[in-house]
């Protein structure tokens, strides 16, 4: 997989193994780009092309960008609508069907004996979904991270999982994780598999051995 943009000559590569790094020292262009990336990520239109052996993909279905890390839910709104999409379709499928049909049967049944006992005619959708029920137990994916770099592979997880998801791009992460925590991190990466990609403001620590560089400096050359 190759992300490009139309005003750069570097084209960043996904490798297992690997980690991708940009820097982009000029202010002006590292707010350009990952705001440009941040919107194309949200489905909008943009200057990044990314690509898979010459065939054009929507980064909107399989690169999530993140600059907030304090308030990223693993439960977002995304995965949610996914997970309960993906339960609804087995709940009607295969060794389940006839197991659904029974439990709205029986849910029916216990309706219509508790409208008996009102003297008001009272009366409900026969016709429901028992899909509205995964709301009512509050189905979600279970998450208790107690550092950052849990909450980030559940994160991660659940995208990749329900949404699809399996490039990652991290928007100033070196700030908020030590070197320790970044191979800690980098090991968690490797072993599913993920296409990352950490954008960087400077480069302000030694470089990593799984780690590949690109940088565009304060006068706009592109080192790499």
């Amino acid at each position: 997989m190759k992300l490009a943009h139309h005003e750069l000559k570097c084209q960043i590569e996904f490798f297992e193994n690997e980690i991708q790094v940009l820097v982009i020292e000029n202010q002006h262009a590292f707010a350009k780009y990952t705001k440009e990336l941040y919107e194309e990520a949200k489905g909008m239109e943009g200057g990044f092309v990314l690509s898979k052996e010459g065939e054009i993909q929507i980064i909107s279905k399989c690169m999530d960008i993140i600059f907030d890390y304090y308030s990223l839910q693993v439960n977002s709104r995304k995965v949610l609508s996914k997970l309960y999409a993906n339960v609804k379709t087995q709940m009607n499928s295969g060794e389940y069907f006839k197991t659904t049909n029974e439990l709205i049967t029986e849910i029916s049944t216990y309706l219509e004996n508790i409208i008996g006992e009102f003297h008001l005619p009272l009366e409900y959708n026969v016709n429901f979904d028992l899909g509205g029920m995964l709301k009512v137990v509050d189905l979600r994916v279970q998450s208790n991270p107690e550092t950052l770099i849990e909450k980030l592979a559940d994160y991660m997880l659940a995208m990749k999982e329900f949404c699809g998801v399996n490039y990652f791009v991290f928007v100033g992460l070196k700030n908020y994780l030590s070197i320790d925590e970044l191979k800690e991190f980098y090991q968690e990466i490797i072993y599913n598999k993920y296409g990352v990609l950490l954008i960087e403001g400077s480069e302000q620590r030694e470089r990593l051995r799984m780690e590949k560089y690109y940088v565009i400096d304060q006068d706009l050359c592109e080192i790499y």
